[in-house]
This record gives structure tokens, sequence and C-alpha cells, in this order.
């Protein structure tokens, strides 16, 4: 290739062309690294928010969930309670068979729909249902009092005022 121009000149050409290029590139760099961070930029906000959010909710967290001595006591206290009548309730005989022995002395015309025990000293059954007419429930609270686990069946005088579809509660004293 030939060339008219003088070496220095031509020198000084490929310095600037060399400059110009070199500014071309760190003008794109600088462009490009600009809009990274305008682009990254809500993100950044967005995480920050999210980042204080997180802990002040996490500073109420601490501070409104932290319970005093005297509500774990009280938990204590309760809990303890329910284990004492759990424990009670193991050591103590199967509730089934006093149920079992409930059911077993139904009488057509009888439904039940609730059986009730209560666990004390001395046991207590609630049975409450229906009855189709006034002699099948009579007939229901003598069949109970024939059951020698039954100490005491209590039949309410005013379960027997109506003569169809009575409504009972008999409670009945029992050792189970």
């Amino acid at each position: 290739m030939f060339t008219f121009l003088p070496k220095a000149y031509v020198a000084d050409i490929e310095k600037e062309y060399r400059r110009r290029t070199l500014a071309v590139v760190f003008a794109l760099a600088a462009v490009l690294s600009l809009s990274a961070c305008v682009l990254t930029l809500p993100s950044y906000v967005a995480l920050v928010a999210k980042k204080s959010a997180l802990v002040s909710e996490a500073a109420k967290a601490v501070s409104s969930d932290a319970p005093s001595n005297a509500v774990l006591e009280a938990r204590i206290a309760d809990i303890q309670a329910k284990m004492s009548t759990l424990k009670g309730l193991a050591a103590g005989k199967p509730l089934v068979p006093a149920v079992g022995r409930v059911v077993a002395r139904l009488v057509p015309g009888i439904t039940l729909s609730s059986i009730i025990l209560k666990r004390s000293d001395q046991g207590s059954i609630v049975v409450s249902g229906s009855a189709d007419t006034r002699d099948d429930l009579v007939a229901f609270s003598k069949s109970l009092q024939g059951d020698p686990s039954f100490r005491g069946v209590g039949l309410p005088v005013s379960a027997l005022v109506k003569s169809q579809d009575v409504g009972f509660s008999i409670s009945i004293d029992s050792s189970f």
C-alpha cells in the first residue's frame, strides 16, 4: 500500500483513531453501566424496603410475643391440670363398657342423641334423646334401673308431660 502522507502525519492520524475508538468504548461502557444501575435501582429500593419491613415486623413479634412470667405460669398450671386429668383417666376403668351397658338397655321407640359421661368420685351418665311414646320412655327408664351397675336412674317428671315425641334427659349414677 502506498501512502502519500508523511509518516508523522500518519502516526498522528493513527493516534487520533485510537483515541476516538477508546473514547467510544469508554462512552459505551459508561452508558451500559449507567443503564444497569438505573434498571436495578427499583429492585434495590424494593429489597431495602422489604428488609426494613421484615426487621420491624420481627421486632414487633419479639416484643409482643414475649409473654410475661405470669402468663407462662398460668399456661403451665393449665397444662399440669390437664395432664393430671389425663393421668386420672388413664388409671381408671375404660368408659366404653358404661356406654355399652346403656345402649344394651335400649328399647324400641327410643332414639339417643347424646351420652355424656362425667367421671369423678362417683361417676354420672346423662343420656338424652327422644321417645316415640311416654310408655317407651318409662320402659327404657325401668330397663336402666334393672342394671346392677347403675345406682340411681333419675327421670324428670317434666319428661312425662307429653304422650308422644317425648324429649328426655335421664341422669344415671354409676361407678365406671
